[in-house]
């Protein structure tokens, strides 16, 4: 399935994007239904995460396997963090469609979960659905008054890569010549939109614009990529902050996670 070789890719980087804040670039995954199978990568991963530390099973037979996942199974139930029928020996098997629910339960909690729309936060208990609906609210207030530009859904109204461009544009107009993305294919604006939020404000490229350019968009795709622009500006729904206000913000996202690098790094080594 083609929508799922895309979120795998997706989910993969957001992994990574991760991992490599308390290990080394080799040590990263690059097969993301295989590498999760001992569960080491998801006792690091959780750990980043949720900034604490967790025992591990060093061992390389399946009894290990199961209990380093089931380490990180019980932490969420723990924490009453929804997932549906995910068991331990699933992910050990490598099963795709299982590891890509676990992974995306991590991004609904850790990345979208944080996701506040009029005053309201959404909750650790919140749905699915909610969490969509309340980044959908904020995307459809950022693209307000923008022409040709409707956000009905987190698939096909992302295709020609208007909307992307419309929230850069809302913070830095300096940034994004709207009226010439227009007339451009969508390829193109795909890709600067990618490009500019890399290089302007670090937001990790999780997708290219073939990826986006479909028929029919992974939908889980876009929310993980919508919600790092999200991240950035959070309070324009109560008020726009200013561009230098942006930058600011996100350098202080910057240093904490630096701080985070340098306590796992030095626990990982020592």
């Amino acid at each position: 399935d083609e929508r799922d070789l895309v979120q795998k890719k997706t989910f993969t980087k957001w992994v990574n994007k991760h991992l490599i804040k308390v290990v080394q670039q080799r040590h990263l995954i690059s097969d993301l239904f295989e590498d999760l199978r001992d569960g080491l990568n998801l006792i690091t991963l959780l750990e980043v995460l949720s900034h604490r530390r967790f025992p591990r099973e060093r061992g390389r037979m399946r009894c290990h396997m199961m209990q380093n996942v089931q380490t990180v199974l019980h932490y969420l139930n723990r924490k009453r963090i929804k997932y549906v029928n995910i068991r331990a020996d699933e992910i050990v098997d490598g099963n795709p469609k299982l590891t890509l629910g676990l992974i995306w339960t991590f991004i609904l909690h850790y990345q979208v979960g944080d996701v506040v729309v009029r005053g309201q936060p959404v909750t650790a208990a919140a749905t699915d659905a909610s969490i969509k609906e309340a980044l959908l609210l904020w995307c459809q207030k950022m693209v307000e008054g923008y022409p040709g530009v409707k956000v009905k859904d987190f698939s096909r109204s992302w295709r020609d890569g208007l909307a992307l461009l419309a929230i850069l544009h809302r913070h830095r107009p300096d940034l994004v010549d709207f009226n010439r993305a227009r007339r451009q294919p969508p390829r193109a604006n795909l890709t600067s939109a990618f490009e500019i939020a890399e290089q302007v404000y670090g937001v990790t490229p999780l997708l290219d614009a073939e990826d986006v350019d479909v028929d029919d968009p992974d939908e889980r795709s876009i929310i993980t990529y919508v919600s790092f622009l999200y991240e950035l500006f959070p309070d324009s729904t109560t008020g726009e902050r200013s561009a230098r206000e942006n930058v600011s913000h996100h350098r202080r996202r910057r240093h904490r996670h630096l701080c985070y690098y340098r306590y796992f790094n030095f626990y990982f080594n020592n």
